[in-house]
């Protein structure tokens, strides 16, 4: 009953609540972070709070337009136009691209790329544009950006929930794909929520923490497929700082410094809503979907596919990298030391260095 309650609640207060993914969960999943009860925040936030604010990472994200069912999104590209073309395909779903845009899009730039990034529709800074919230509708966007921006063969870099979608696309239209950069991206989240599920369990269990052992119990009670099991799973996560590097690096302390008093890009972390996780989790069963066969088609297909991940990403296991770099191949697989799930932001001239290496071929 309490559950059900919560989860009522969450729904009910997503459109207002929700907060930004680079601000607010950061400070909620500090490493050194205790989750004896989780109303245990900080800002002492109430439970339902502390999950709402979770729930679009759950479902773990200046203008020119382009036109697709007579809508427009939200584009910007950086470089010159001889350059390797480039598609950041940003995390969420629910999210968007600012903090990307703001921190790695002019660097590769500089090295070489023509960069583009957009907002999915109905998500972020394209948030007022119809949207059926589709992997067909999604597909069909990257195609009109590559034709009105004349990107041939672009590298597809696809952030988290990104990564799913450029797989999908280079899995379509492998004659129009470079190459694709899975950066922080899961082949099958239900192997991350297991995971998630089983670390949080050894983490409250050498706590004596009976309220949140009581959590771990109701969601292994759960459907697996539902958009409460993954929010709460996400929720935990969050919680026991499974976001956040175990050190943090000067550079990327410099990054997460600024981001906090930039008035252009702060109120853009805030820019979340609840439209997006619902409806691709309503119309493609998203978290339940697991792409290994269709990664290894690629490979056979001879796209070439990089992996780059950081080693402090809470997400995955030791044994889904190890898994990643064995289809991939070891020198394909990049992992990060004092990094987790936002590599550029982490490790920002470790993440330029290595997609320059890798991906800046005609």
């Amino acid at each position: 009953t309490q559950f059900k309650i919560m989860a009522e609640e969450i729904k009910r207060l997503a459109p207002e609540a929700v907060w930004g993914y680079f601000y607010d969960l950061t400070q909620i999943s500090r490493p050194t972070g205790h989750m004896k009860h989780i109303t245990d925040h900080p800002k002492t936030l109430s439970l339902c709070t502390v999950m709402t604010r979770c729930l679009l990472l759950a479902l773990l994200i200046l203008g020119v337009t382009v036109e697709g069912h007579a809508q427009s999104l939200y584009v910007k590209t950086f470089g010159k136009a001889d350059g390797v073309p480039l598609i950041f395909l940003h995390g969420g779903p629910g999210y968007n691209a600012a903090a990307f845009e703001s921190v790695a899009a002019q660097a590769l730039a500089d090295n070489g790329f023509r960069v583009l990034v957009y907002d999915r529709r109905g998500e972020g800074r394209s948030l007022h544009t119809a949207a059926r919230y589709t992997f067909d509708e999604a597909l069909h966007d990257i195609d009109s950006l590559c034709r009105t921006y004349d990107l041939h063969r672009p590298v597809l870099l696809g952030h988290s929930f990104g990564g799913i979608l450029a797989l999908l696309y280079a899995d379509k239209h492998p004659e129009q794909v470079r190459s694709v950069v899975l950066m922080s991206a899961p082949l099958a989240l239900q192997a991350s929520f297991d995971h998630i599920r089983n670390r949080c369990r050894a983490i409250y269990a050498s706590r004596a923490d009976s309220v949140n052992l009581r959590y771990m119990n109701m969601l292994d009670a759960m459907d697996k497929g539902s958009m409460e099991y993954a929010s709460y799973c996400f929720m935990h996560a969050a919680g026991n700082g499974f976001y956040v590097p175990k050190a943090r690096t000067k550079e990327g302390q410099s990054v997460y410094a600024a981001f906090e008093t930039d008035s252009a890009l702060f109120p853009l972390s805030k820019l979340s809503e609840w439209q997006a996780p619902q409806g691709f989790h309503r119309n493609e069963h998203y978290t339940t979907l697991d792409l290994t066969d269709t990664l290894r088609r690629i490979l056979r297909r001879g796209t070439p596919v990089y992996g780059l991940y950081g080693a402090d990403d809470g997400l995955y296991s030791a044994a889904q990298l190890d898994a990643l770099r064995n289809l991939l191949g070891p020198d394909h697989m990049i992992t990060l030391d004092s990094c987790s799930h936002n590599v550029f932001i982490d490790r920002r001239h470790a993440f330029i260095e290595a997609l320059t290496r890798h991906c800046k071929t005609k």
